[in-house]
């Protein structure tokens, strides 16, 4: 009855000591370049996390920057075409616009006539003709830009 005892108290301390040892095993390959120990790790790992917080907040403010800029910039358009003259068909005069989301930009005016070509610009402010009144194609064009 004794060998019973010693076989399952070996078999137990067996089984015991295997788990220990992957256990041991799991944690040195837990960090198999660092042999200073788990609390090395961790500082290291919440020195990076301070890192990439100061580069989240550095890349924050260059975003918040170029959506400054991006307000400046002529990103919007709009596109009419349109009969000026009666006796010209097909719709071959059109007015382009290209505008900033503030409202600002140009308006350039394509008009196709038997003669030839003539091409108008306008400057715009505020969704406005600065220096003249924009005609309905125009003020069309900077609608469809998104404007106004």
């Amino acid at each position: 009855m004794s060998n019973i005892y010693i076989l399952i108290f070996s078999a137990w301390l067996f089984l015991v000591s295997a788990i220990l040892a992957y256990l041991i095993f799991f944690l040195k390959n837990l960090f198999p370049h660092k042999q200073r120990g788990i609390k090395h790790a961790l500082d290291e790992i919440f020195g990076r996390q301070e890192k990439n917080r100061a580069q989240f907040d550095h890349l924050q403010k260059e975003l918040n920057e170029e959506k400054k800029r991006g307000v400046k910039k002529l990103a919007r358009y709009g596109f009419v075409r349109f009969n000026p003259f009666e006796r010209v068909g097909g719709e071959q005069s059109y007015c382009f616009a290209l505008m900033d989301g503030a409202g600002d930009g140009v308006v350039m005016t394509f008009l196709f006539t038997r003669e030839g070509m003539r091409v108008y610009m306008k400057q715009v402010e505020g969704g406005k003709g600065k220096e003249s009144e924009l005609s309905q194609e125009e003020k069309k064009a900077v609608v469809k830009a998104g404007v106004m």
